[in-house]
């Protein structure tokens, strides 16, 4: 099953075919075969890719998930699943490896600016608080 660690609880509960009624499931034309199903994309979450699939599909198939884990492990220790190159590596790695570690980078990073954004809107909440109450506010 594909690594669905970066998900929120909510968005888990969104892509669980056991929990998905039917008539979500007809929508997304679940029981249909192949990936392109739906006429617009569909995300789970602001930064996750649109997809004209339901994202809970990806789950069905392990060549998916092992795919995703050789990414992963490949971008944070360095070492590729095969001996070799880039280029000696299976073709799906190939493929998938440099769009991978990009678009996981982003993510990375567009998630730490919006942690830093929201501490930054708390810091300002509270030093106003502070200035309030010292010049006569509530």
């Amino acid at each position: 099953m594909i690594d669905l660690r970066f998900a929120s609880n909510d968005i888990l509960k969104t892509v669980d075919c056991n929990k998905c009624p039917e008539v979500v499931k007809r929508q997304r034309k679940c029981k249909e075969p192949g990936f392109n199903n739906i006429s617009r994309g569909r995300q789970i979450d602001g930064s996750s890719l649109k997809l004209t699939f339901c994202h809970g599909k990806a789950t069905w198939y392990n060549e998916i998930g092992e795919l995703f884990l050789e990414c992963f492990m490949a971008m944070e220790t360095g070492i590729l699943p095969d001996k070799g190159s880039l280029q000696d590596q299976e073709q799906m790695f190939t493929e998938c490896f440099p769009w991978f570690v990009n678009y996981f980078r982003q993510r990375e990073h567009s998630g730490r600016w919006q942690e830093i954004n929201e501490f930054t809107g708390k810091i300002f909440e509270a030093v106003a608080k502070m200035l309030s109450k010292m010049f006569g506010g509530k």
